[in-house]
């Protein structure tokens, strides 16, 4: 808060909390607190509120009006932009390299299981998680179980007919 006036029922200043100001400043049109629904805060300079005090049974009324200070403001909301900022680049370089490792783990270490499968058929990899790639485990373990097969047939024929 910047300052703060409260003006009497004749809407001279009574009360300034800056104690050199003895003028209003009504170049501002206060919002009254009342109408706060559904505007900006950050966007208003001003606002307002009535007091009802008594003396004895007989009510009167003091008008407040409250300046924001625009700089606090602006140093506040900027921190608050740089802090979220930070949190969400922790939270993206976090999700990305989660996601890297689960790709990594589900797709990119598989599939080299399975050139490895595919070029020297020694090994053959365990289930794999992902259907289409399993298919393709399957399909090869079956082709080189087939192929060995023929092979050792090929051969006992050799050697039958030698």
């Amino acid at each position: 808060i910047k300052d703060i006036h409260i003006l009497n029922s004749d809407n001279k200043l009574i009360y300034s909390t800056d104690r050199l100001k003895t003028d209003l400043l009504n170049k501002d049109i206060c919002l009254s607190l009342t109408k706060i629904n559904n505007i900006d805060v950050f966007d208003q300079r001003c606002y307002s509120f009535d007091v009802r005090l008594y003396s004895g049974l007989n009510p009167y009324y003091y008008h407040s009006e409250v300046y924001i200070n625009e700089q606090y403001l602006e140093a506040l909301l900027s921190q608050k932009i740089e802090r979220y900022g930070i949190y969400f680049m922790i939270f993206f370089i976090t999700f990305i390299f989660l996601l890297w490792i689960i790709l990594k783990n589900m797709l990119v270490k598989p599939l080299e299981e399975l050139r490895q499968f595919a070029y020297y058929s020694t090994k053959i990899p365990k289930k794999l998680f992902i259907r289409e790639l399993e298919s393709i485990r399957y399909s090869l373990a079956f082709t080189f179980k087939r192929l060995k097969k023929n092979k050792m047939n090929c051969i006992n024929y050799l050697l039958k007919t030698r």
